[in-house]
Formats: structure tokens, sequence, C-alpha cells
């Protein structure tokens, strides 16, 4: 390393004798100076603080990392055709594409649905891009993102689609596609038509959220149809109808495929997916996965090929599990596999299915809870996406998770913490009685690092066989504690969202109960609003406070195993109480401190793919 600093060092030159005084000192190269350093240095910080803080530093240190981000832009077809205008406008130079899609145009004079706005794209990005080419690049305004081509569509199917997706004139230099849908049809796509259109095609996913299966086509090809491997690295099915002999032939042309994740898949009017002639076909193909996920819904005979998935692939870091399999034997095996986990992904039939809490969703959750509490190998987990039961996070008012039923409240809940306090991505749908109080205020204390949280509440739930019907409605006023997030200084998406149709979570919500997440309200008119709410909740801090003194007559303290607990202790000492919300409703408008600094997106939608800026969002809300 000193010899090539020795060789980077810029010597000054040989003085002469002469009148004037010479310059002795020598320039140093810097180790920032060196782009190769650099780059290796900004590998290891996430894109907000890449986007926000690093390119902010100088134009060297912006052009060198600028090729990773890309612009994002939005469509739906609900718009008005001044909103289509200004996307259309917007369009060229973004690189990702959402589009929330729900009805489609038979008309071929309309000039505004998205397969007309998509047939002009390649010649409207030639046009621009030449435009951009003719200006001096000394004279063209710095940009945060540089003008790329259109390489990631994501597009949500909300309503029964007529026409096949497939039919979309796609721009070819797309290297990632993510489909989604909420119910099946009965016209497939095809995906021989995509890739033959996308032959940069590197990402691809197909899922339906409901159970309904989603036909899926591939074109049969062989050497001479297809004299070129296709660049495809990841594969995600999830509820579709696709034949085996399709899938093993779509793999025959995919040597560098990495990730290959099929879940709820079934042939389409053929026989069952035999897991253990798939696995033998990617041996022969000699295929190595980083991740690879194999299910059937309401089958047990993929969980035989479970031990020797290390196969075809080594080792995991991604685990996505069936509910109805979670179980203790279950979680063993695979933590067998691997040291440790950085994506858990629980999933279920999805919001339809009214009995989930009484049968697949009945130990998941409360195993899930437990090994989060005690697994080593959750220390470094990024991302978490599952149910949980609120209950078990009310720390000093729970039940046993671990030897009772969810129905025995004789015991009391081992008070523990999640282990994973790095995690970056929650995504959680509440199933049972909650408190909002309870889990916001134990999100923002045990899950310091989160940068995105989605909470979805059921729309019906059962505590057990003989239960009555719950309906988990959430609410969001002032009271519910949605300001304890606002010290999450990382959050940059958030969507809080109900399943039912009929309510939303902000209903009857007034502006200063959600304006406190903007400068403009943190203004001395809601200050007032909102320290008049306060004292109205006398009556209520006063039955806190009786249950307070029960509690900690029959509850033992909680036992701090770790000494760096002892911080997050404390901050959860009045988790679920009206206390909580009134401090930090306090600290908010009196303490000069700047509530979810870093969020970008905000949405009180059930959408998965419409989010506002949090300025729009509570505009639209309170209009």
């Amino acid at each position: 390393m000193k010899r090539f600093f020795k060789q980077l060092r810029h010597e000054a030159p040989p003085t002469q004798a002469t009148n004037t005084t010479p310059n002795t000192t020598n320039t140093k190269l810097s180790p920032l100076d060196i782009p190769h350093l650099l780059e290796l240095i900004f590998s290891y910080l996430n894109d907000h603080i890449l986007r926000y803080k690093v390119a902010l530093v100088c134009r060297k240190w912006l052009l060198i990392q600028q090729n990773r981000f890309y612009r994002t832009i939005t469509f739906n077809d609900f718009w008005s055709k001044k909103q289509v205008a200004r996307f259309q406008k917007k369009l060229p130079g973004a690189g990702r594409l959402e589009c929330k899609l729900n009805f489609d145009s038979h008309r071929e004079i309309d000039t505004i649905n998205i397969r007309a706005i998509l047939g002009r794209y390649q010649r409207d990005y030639q046009r621009h891009l030449e435009q951009r080419n003719q200006i001096a690049i000394n004279k063209q305004k710095p940009s945060l993102y540089s003008f790329n081509s259109l390489e990631s569509i994501n597009i949500h199917v909300g309503v029964q689609y007529e026409i096949t997706i497939d039919s979309i004139p796609f721009p070819s230099s797309l290297t990632s596609l993510e489909l989604s849908f909420n119910y099946s049809r009965a016209s497939g796509e095809n995906l021989g038509k995509i890739m033959k259109t996308c032959p940069l095609l590197e990402i691809l996913s197909v899922e339906v959220v409901e159970r309904a299966r989603q036909p899926l086509d591939w074109m049969t090809l062989d050497q001479d149809l297809q004299p070129k491997p296709l660049p495809l690295q990841r594969l995600k099915l999830r509820n579709v109808n696709f034949d085996q002999d399709h899938l093993e032939n779509l793999l025959s042309f995919a040597p560098r495929i990495k990730s290959l994740k099929l879940m709820g898949m079934s042939s389409y009017l053929g026989p069952e997916y035999d897991w253990t002639r798939l696995l033998e076909h990617l041996k022969a193909l000699r295929i190595t996965l980083d991740e690879v996920l194999f299910f059937e819904y309401d089958r047990q005979s993929y969980l035989d090929i479970v031990p020797r998935l290390s196969e075809i692939c080594p080792t995991t870091w991604d685990w996505a599990l069936w509910a109805a399999d979670v179980t203790p034997s279950f979680l063993k095996e695979l933590s067998l596999r691997t040291s440790f986990v950085t994506t858990l992904e629980l999933l279920w039939f999805g919001y339809a299915a009214p009995f989930c809490c009484t049968k697949d969703l009945k130990n998941a959750p409360r195993l899930i809870h437990k090994y989060l509490c005690t697994s080593p190998q959750l220390v470094h987990l990024k991302t978490l996406k599952t149910v949980i039961r609120p209950e078990f996070m009310n720390l000093f008012n729970g039940y046993n998770l671990i030897d009772v039923d969810l129905q025995d409240q004789s015991n009391t809940l081992p008070q523990a913490l999640w282990m994973c306090r790095g995690l970056e991505v929650l995504h959680v749908e509440v199933h049972g009685e909650h408190c909002e109080r309870v889990l916001f205020g134990y999100f923002s204390r045990v899950l310091p690092q989160l940068e995105e949280l989605f909470v979805h509440v059921a729309d019906i739930c059962k505590r057990g066989e003989d239960s009555q019907f719950m309906f988990p409605v959430g609410n969001l006023g002032l009271l519910s504690g949605l300001c304890l997030l606002s010290p999450l200084k990382y959050l940059r998406r958030l969507r809080l969202s109900s399943a039912s149709h009929l309510y939303i979570v902000t209903e009857n919500c007034r502006e200063m109960d959600l304006n406190w997440m903007l400068p403009s309200g943190r203004k001395d008119k809601f200050k007032r609003q909102r320290r008049a709410e306060l004292e109205g909740w006398k009556a209520t801090r006063g039955e806190d406070e009786h249950r307070e003194v029960i509690r900690r007559r029959t509850l033992p303290p909680p036992r701090i195993e770790k000494e760096a607990d002892v911080e997050i202790w404390s901050q959860l000492r009045n988790l679920g109480l009206v206390l909580d919300v009134e401090e930090m409703v306090k600290e908010i408008d009196y303490g000069g401190f700047e509530p979810l600094p870093s969020l970008e997106r905000l949405s009180f939608m059930q959408s998965p793919s419409e989010m506002e800026h949090p300025k729009i969002e509570l505009k639209n809300i309170f209009k």
C-alpha cells in the first residue's frame, strides 16, 4: 500500500536558484482522492445516506455513485388527462415505474392508457436524450439522478383486468419486472412473450394476493429457437398455475439463476409438483442457488425435500415459511442450515381467510415471536414480514407464549425483547385485540434502525375455536400513540391500513392528530389544540395509574440479562400507558424535537403501490 501511494504522490519539481521563494511543499494524495477506495467505502452505506448525505458533499462524490440511483415515477389509470400528461413529461429518464391498474380500455383511440404511453416511450426517450446531448456538460444543471432508460417496472392489478399484461409493449431496456394481481383471471400471462420483449430481464416476479391462482404459460423452447441463454437471475412465483414441465424448460435456459422462490405452486390441468424431480433437474443443470423455496398450499410432501435443499443451495439467509408448517421441529431443521438469517417472511392464505387465527395462524405467531426473542440466528435480521398478536408485545400485561394456549391467561408472559435490533424493514399484519400504543411504542424503542414500516390490521379475527368473531379496526387519533414512532430517525416509508373496505384508519381523525409529522403542523395553533387534548386525558391517566399499582404488586420486575438492554427497558417502562403518549407529544411540541426526519413516503390506504409525500398524503386526507 505504501508503494502504491508513493507512485501516486505528486512531487514538486526541483527548485532553481532564482529571486523567488521556492515552493518546497509536496502535494500528498489523500485516500479519499482515489475513486476505487471511495466506491468501496460507499458500498457499505445504504441508499438513503448516499442520496441525502454523500451526494451533497461535492460533485466528485455525486458522480462516483450516481449510477446507483434511479428516479421512480408512478402511474394510476384513475388519473385525469391532465395528470397523465404530466406523467408523460416526467417518464423519460426515470429508471423505475410503479403502476396501479384497475380498468383497461378497448378503444384504439385512447392515448392515455399505459399501453399507449409505453408504446411511445422509446421514441420520447431518444428525443430527450438527443436534446440533452446537445447541451455542453458544464452547462447541464446538476441532478441527483442520472438520465436513465427504464430498467424496472412494478405493476399491481387491483381489479379484474380484461387484457393480458404480456400485451404491454415493455421497453427492451427492462431488467426487472414485478407483477401482482388481486385476483386470478381465466386468461393467463405468456412468459415467453415477456422474455422475448425484454431480452435483458434479470428479475421476474408474479404474485396473486388472494389464493386463486393466476395461469401462466411458457412457450416451449429448444436450442435452435433460443440459441442464447437468458440473463434471468431471480424468479419468484406465488399463487400461480405453472406447469412443471414448462418451469423446468425455462430453467434450462437460465444458467445464471441465483434465487428461485416457488410459493403455492400448482400445475394447470396437470399433475402436482414433484419437488424431488425438480431438485434433480437443477442438479443436472449444475445450478447453485443463493435463495431457494419450494412449497404448495395444503401439502406436506415438500417438507421432505427441505433437508436436501443444501444440495443446490449450500446456505441460505432468506427464510419464507408457510404458517401451517411453522412448528418447533421445522424451525430446528431450518436452523441447522444457516448460522444467521437476514430475511424472514411468514406466508398464509391472505386477507380473505376469516378463520386464519384458528387454523393457519393459531400457532405460527407465538412461535415466531418466541424465536425472535430467543434465537441468536435472528440477531442479524434485516427484513421481517409476519403476523403478530399484540398481546405478545404487551410486556407488562401479556400471556405466557411458551407453555400454554392463547386462551389460558393464568400465567404471565416472559418479558423478552426481539433480538433483531438492526431490523430495517418490518411488514406486519395485526390479529386479535390490540392497543396501538403498545405496538408503536414497542417498535420505536426495540427497532431503532427501521427504514420501512407497514402495519396492516386484519378484518376478522378469532382468539380461539369457541371465541366470538372480533373486528379489530385500528384508529390513528392522537391517543393511539402514532407519535411514539417519531424517534425513528431513519424511517423513510410508513404505511398504516385496515383490511376493511368500509373503514380507513384515519376516519374521525383531526388534522392535529397527524400533522405533527410536518413542520407546518407544529405551529402554535396546533400545539394549543394538542395541549387541550392532553388535558382531557386526566381520567384515563388515573385508570392507568390504578392498574399500574396492581401490576407492580403482582408481577416481578423484568429480568434484564444484557447490559445493553437496560436503556431499552427504561424507555419501555410506560409501554401502553397514556402517559407514554403524553410525554412524547410534549417533547415534539416543546422540546425542539424533529419527528421522523427521514420520512419520504406515507400512506393510510391498502394499495401496495401508491405512497405519497407526507405533505401530499395529509393534504388529501384533510381537504
